[in-house]
């Protein structure tokens, strides 16, 4: 009985690393926010067992909470929650709140979740996961739940926040680069969409950005350069600031020119303008 029971115990143990290492992957394999939007929430249904529960985004300017997803909770969550005490604003401050035992699940209070996990990147806080309600079948939480609100607060923090920039950025540069005459922008999500976008459609000049989930953009700047189709395509490189290595990288493996975060848009313009006149003469 007791090989028995250890087994079962080293299987659990084996079952919930599995766990651990299937939730981290999945949030950092997207740059797409609504997607890892998505997969903070299958983790919440899935491995936690949440019915009804609130993503929510710290506002800078004044600490209130927007509502950016939730579940299971019909219109009661407003669009905005003032952080004035009880465990959201001790949350927004940085501090999570579980209750045990839980209360009444039959009744919700926004206000008053029965758990609250800060998602935090170093000591900044920038939102906060408010459970309201567990489903059925469990009747407290256990101690991988709490393994799992510990990997959301650092993991599904850091992912949420670099795919909202990264959103905002591809925003911008879509946004620039229509304010170019007679061009049309074809948009891919990573580096293996863009290969296969090369092989189906006329591309007259390659912006990518370095970071991508699938292939990164040297790899995509390699199989570019290896191509005799698209060996000679003008290719633009997008970094982050204080990126030199990623950025000399890019520029040995053939890209033609790099525009560092945030971008400026005349800049990008006119490398653009620039790099196109060249290609046609």
């Amino acid at each position: 009985r007791d090989v028995a029971a250890r087994h079962q115990e080293i299987e659990a143990q084996n079952n919930h690393l599995a766990n651990l290492y299937v939730a981290s992957y999945q949030l950092h394999a997207t740059l797409n926010f609504g997607e890892v939007l998505d997969t903070v929430k299958e983790i919440l249904i899935n491995l936690i067992g949440a019915e009804a529960f609130a993503i929510l985004w710290v506002d800078e300017r004044n600490g209130d909470l927007k509502r950016e997803a939730i579940q299971g909770m019909g219109s009661s969550v407003p669009e905005k929650i003032r952080t004035e005490r009880g465990p959201l604003q001790r949350a927004a401050a940085g501090e999570p709140f579980y209750a045990d035992p839980l209360p009444d699940p039959l009744s919700v209070d926004v206000r008053n979740p029965i758990a609250c996990v800060p998602l935090k990147i170093g000591t900044r806080v920038i939102g906060v996961i408010a459970i309201y309600r567990l489903l059925q079948q469990k009747e407290r939480f256990q101690p991988l739940d709490f393994e799992l609100f510990t990997l959301l607060a650092g993991h599904a923090a850091t992912a949420l926040f670099g795919s909202k920039l990264y959103q905002r950025s591809e925003q911008k540069l879509a946004f620039s680069l229509r304010r170019l005459k007679d061009c049309r922008i074809i948009e891919a999500v990573d580096g293996v969409d863009a290969l296969k976008k090369l092989t189906t459609e006329r591309v007259d000049l390659v912006i990518t950005d370095i970071n991508m989930p699938m292939m990164d953009g040297l790899k995509l700047i390699a199989l570019i350069r290896g191509n005799a189709r698209t060996k000679t395509l003008p290719i633009i490189i997008v970094t982050t600031e204080g990126a030199e290595e990623d950025r000399q990288r890019g520029l040995a493996l053939g890209a033609d020119a790099y525009i560092p975060k945030p971008i400026q848009p005349s800049e990008l313009l006119k490398k653009v303008a620039s790099l196109l006149e060249t290609a046609r003469n």
